[in-house]
């Protein structure tokens, strides 16, 4: 017998599930969502308005007690942008002096598995 499918969510209802998820375990939870900009074409992209070294950062940050956690999400064929990473590298690279520093990059396998409940509990 084939094991049942687990149904298909987009990177937006992850962040959805993942902040509610977050709120009801009592974390302070930030997300800077991006804005529509069209193009001089007319075409429309998204773009989070940021200064300095702001492209690439995380989807989420989240604090409660002494854990701050640094999540970057993706679709589950999604792969980080190398800003992404850059970001993800520099948090890592405090998490190794500070233990209550996290960095995670969580897919929907990983909210349907039980990985992102576990994190936050």
């Amino acid at each position: 017998m084939k094991a049942p499918e687990r149904p298909r969510i987009t990177e937006r209802q992850l962040q959805s599930g993942v902040i509610d998820l977050a709120q009801r375990l009592h974390w302070r939870v930030a997300h800077f969502r991006s804005v529509p900009v069209r193009r001089a074409d007319g075409s429309v992209r998204h773009m989070t308005p940021v200064q300095a070294d702001g492209v690439g950062f995380p989807d989420l940050v989240l604090a409660r007690g002494t854990r701050l956690l640094f999540v970057e999400l993706k679709s589950e064929r999604g792969v980080p942008r190398p800003e992404q990473v850059e970001w993800m590298n520099a948090f890592a690279a405090v998490a190794l002096e500070n233990p209550g520093v996290e960095t995670h990059l969580w897919k929907p396998r990983h909210y349907f598995d039980g990985t992102i409940e576990e994190a936050l509990a």
